[in-house]
């Protein structure tokens, strides 16, 4: 049987207890905020998992402007 932790923030629920943990940090300070529709995120990555449904780049090089999808 597969034990599911469900968050205590909201109606989710995780197969592990450190991915509920990582999902609950998330409801604090939403300091990550998309530029296109401004809904914001906790960590950083869920910003750039995010921007792909705006067809957005996930990474873009610093260095030579390269964009990854």
């Amino acid at each position: 049987m597969n034990e599911q932790f469900p968050c205590s923030l909201c109606e989710k629920t995780f197969s592990s207890w450190k991915g509920k943990k990582q999902h609950e940090g998330g409801h604090g300070d939403k300091k990550y905020k998309c530029e296109i529709c401004q809904s914001a995120f906790g960590y950083l990555s869920n910003l750039i998992d995010h921007r792909s449904i705006h067809n957005e780049p996930r990474y873009s090089c610093d260095v030579c402007g390269m964009k990854i999808r």
